[in-house]
């Protein structure tokens, strides 16, 4: 039972950190953005 609980904790995780980085890359172009758009979206301490 223990492992179950830990197995949906785990992809309930995984489905909520997905679903953060959507929202907040959405203006990242793989193959355009620069490093500098990167630093930019991605603000120092998150």
């Amino acid at each position: 039972m223990r492992r179950l609980l830990t197995l949906l904790l785990g992809a309930l995780a995984m489905l909520g950190l997905s679903g953060c980085d959507a929202v907040n890359m959405q203006d990242l172009k793989p193959g355009v953005s620069t490093g500098y758009d990167v630093r930019d979206v991605r603000k120092p301490g998150e």
